[in-house]
């Protein structure tokens, strides 16, 4: 039988055994992760024994909980013991007379009869060679990195929270989410438990160009990018994105792009030879804050 269960009332230990312990695992569904973009404010299904786990973020409005996909976070959804979160179906019986904006589950949940869309993301696995890799790449992504290589630069590793995020600003002045206490509480969180790998690309001493990936079982998510604004430096992002993939070559790794719906970022990410890969998505847009 499946629960629904407030926060104060989750077995903390047996979710995350469920979590950790499930095929389709992403770190969006750790209990940190979730308090870091909701402030605490998530529920969760359950059924008996945790075999099978949907964490269940929501927002209020008058007093009313309703379910809402929070900021920087793709995918949540069901996930359980081995290959035990396939079918949402049950699940969304629970959920469809719940209050509710939007909700995304993940690329491995089957959205069953639920009136669901899709979106979109792009992955990439790395369990080849880099050459063998690259042979895949557009051949603008190509002339990109092969111009910046060519540049007197250094990579670095060293991520400084506060840095990245005015870089971010910089480069995104016009979206308010990026100045949120949201942003900077989730990258502290992240830093503090090393789950990230961190690339800047470095020129006369400037950090022009920078690419932050969460580690995430065996994926690598690219939760942001920032971009050289100098004509000299364009192509530094995808720079950084391919010597991060030359890096990791030859492992049992997916690189997961984080998207994109939008056609020119999702070309972007195509042109690196990620595959597109659907996960549904329940919206309910008419369910105004």
């Amino acid at each position: 039988m499946i629960r629904y269960l407030r926060h104060s009332d989750i077995d903390f230990d047996a979710y995350r055994r469920s979590l950790n312990s499930s095929d389709n695992y992403r770190i969006y569904a750790e209990p940190w992760y979730l308090d870091a973009v909701t402030g605490g404010c998530w529920d969760c299904l359950a059924d008996e024994g945790y075999s099978r786990i949907m964490p269940l973020p929501y927002a209020r409005k008058l007093g009313v909980k309703i379910i809402v996909q929070p900021l920087f976070c793709q995918q949540l959804g069901v996930f359980g013991i081995g290959k035990n979160s396939g079918s949402v179906n049950d699940f969304y019986k629970k959920i469809k007379h719940l209050p509710l904006r939007s909700y995304a589950f993940n690329e491995e949940n089957t959205a069953g009869n639920g009136k669901f869309i899709t979106r979109k993301n792009f992955v990439l696995s790395l369990n080849e060679s880099y050459e063998a890799l690259r042979i895949n790449f557009n051949k603008n992504r190509k002339r990109d990195i092969n111009r910046i290589g060519r540049l007197k630069t250094q990579v670095s590793t060293d991520f400084v929270v506060q840095d990245f995020v005015n870089a971010v600003q910089q480069e995104y002045p016009d979206l308010p989410y990026y100045r949120s206490p949201v942003f900077f509480r989730l990258l502290e969180e992240i830093k503090n438990r090393g789950l990230y790998d961190f690339r800047g690309l470095i020129s006369d001493g400037k950090e022009i160009a920078s690419v932050l990936f969460l580690v995430s079982g065996r994926r690598r998510i690219l939760l942001m990018s920032v971009k050289s604004t100098f004509d000299a430096y364009r192509g530094a992002a995808a720079f950084l994105i391919s010597r991060y993939i030359q890096e990791n070559a030859q492992q049992d790794l997916l690189l997961d792009f984080e998207g994109s719906m939008i056609p020119g970022i999702a070309r972007f990410y195509g042109s690196f030879g990620a595959s597109p890969k659907n996960y549904p998505v329940l919206s309910r847009p008419y369910l105004f804050f």
